[in-house]
């Protein structure tokens, strides 16, 4: 039977995992009691990460947070990079306020966009309200730089609304009932999936058609478990880059 890597999965993919699991052997086992009892076993356990975990076991703010902040940066660096193709203009009055624009993002930070979520947050909402006095407004509109700085402001407040609904959503999860949930699973689909695996060698026409079946799912949950690893550890390496560049 192929191998289950538990450690690998996330609370989502478990759930779903055991779930397909317990499914495929209730249907195709159900005159075995030992099986019958484990997946009942199994039932609770993912019940009772239902209730741990409530709105978060569908959650995707990790790849909808990265893209969100992804946005307000290339909003920021456009304004930014907007504002400075000006300091040099030939006509004085869009020179001059380009320089007061230029001054107020560098003060605050040229590179914010490198900063982690919550930093780079607060350094927006300061640069975001140092460009809202009279003063900051008319050198904008003297630019022409207003829609840049309402981009930057829209994409702000688009980011701060996923992530507060992550932290709002996270911040419901009853952790110890989680982990009572994940040991329960973890320990039962060990135990079935040996159980599974030692009968196949003592009545393989009854018990060799679940083992194909069981691979198939288990093949599923570790392609996806593998490919949402990969997306992490890409979605960290261009953030570090862009942080960089």
């Amino acid at each position: 039977m192929n191998n289950l890597p538990l450690s690998i999965l996330d609370s989502n993919e478990l759930y779903t995992g055991s779930k397909r699991i317990r499914a495929a052997l209730s249907s195709s086992l159900s005159d075995d009691d030992y099986v019958v009892s484990l997946c009942k076993k199994l039932e609770n356990g993912t019940s009772d990460m239902e209730k741990a975990m409530g709105k978060a076991l569908s959650s995707v703010f990790t790849p909808v947070i990265f893209d969100k902040d992804m946005v307000r940066d290339h909003s920021f660096i456009g304004l930014r990079d907007y504002v400075n193709s000006f300091v040099h203009s030939k006509d004085p009055e869009k020179a001059l306020a380009a320089v007061k624009l230029s001054g107020i993002i560098q003060t605050i930070g040229n590179g914010i966009y490198k900063l982690g979520y919550l930093d780079e947050t607060a350094k927006l909402n300061s640069l975001l309200t140092a460009l809202k006095t009279p003063e900051a407004t008319q050198a904008l509109e003297t630019i022409s730089a207003t829609e840049w700085f309402t981009n930057l402001e829209t994409d702000q407040k688009d980011f701060e609304l996923a992530f507060q609904s992550k932290v709002d959503t996270e911040s419901a999860i009853n952790y110890p009932l989680l982990k009572e949930s994940k040991g329960t699973i973890s320990k039962t689909l060990k135990a079935l999936l040996n159980y599974v695996e030692a009968n196949a060698g003592l009545d393989g026409a009854k018990f060799s058609p679940v083992v194909e079946m069981l691979n198939e799912i288990i093949t599923d949950v570790v392609s996806i478990s593998r490919a949402r690893i990969t997306r992490v550890a890409n979605e960290k390496k261009k953030a570090l880059e862009s942080k960089v560049g």
